[in-house]
């Protein structure tokens, strides 16, 4: 079995948050916690306070989704998301992943280079590439 609403990896977070503007929070609570937590926190990210509030509790109380309540939602999410414009390209995920995946000497080639035109980036490459090693580390 697939994981479910994994074709968000190919599909904008502007184009996902587009189509959960209107959507219920119980609803948005499910398909955030089928997202990868980077897509999940820039959706909570841009959502009004009070709507972040009622998203995240009903995140933290939702134990159980019945499957085929799953497969209805991601059906019709799948259909609105599709007529959207924008596919999800690069980006700091895809550097991250990229980085971690290259030989070592190649990455710190890559990033002793770009320290000279964007230390901001860099430090972010960083800790971004610490935390998906932790992730990484803790799942397997």
């Amino acid at each position: 079995m697939t994981k479910p609403f994994q074709f968000l990896g190919l599909v904008s977070n502007e184009s996902i948050l587009v189509v959960l503007t209107n959507e219920h929070p119980q609803t948005v609570a499910v398909i955030l916690a089928c997202m990868k937590p980077s897509q999940a926190a820039y959706i909570i990210e841009a959502l009004h306070p009070e709507r972040q509030l009622a998203v995240i509790r009903r995140m933290a109380t939702m134990r159980q989704v019945e499957r085929v309540v799953l497969e209805i939602i991601e059906k019709e999410f799948y259909k609105q998301v599709s007529n959207q414009d924008y596919v999800n390209i690069g980006g700091i995920d895809t550097v991250v992943d990229t980085l971690l995946h290259v030989e070592p000497e190649t990455t710190s080639n890559i990033m002793k280079n770009l320290v000279e035109d964007d230390p901001d980036f860099v430090e972010l490459v960083k800790i971004r590439c610490v935390f998906q090693k932790v992730y990484e580390s803790s799942t397997e």
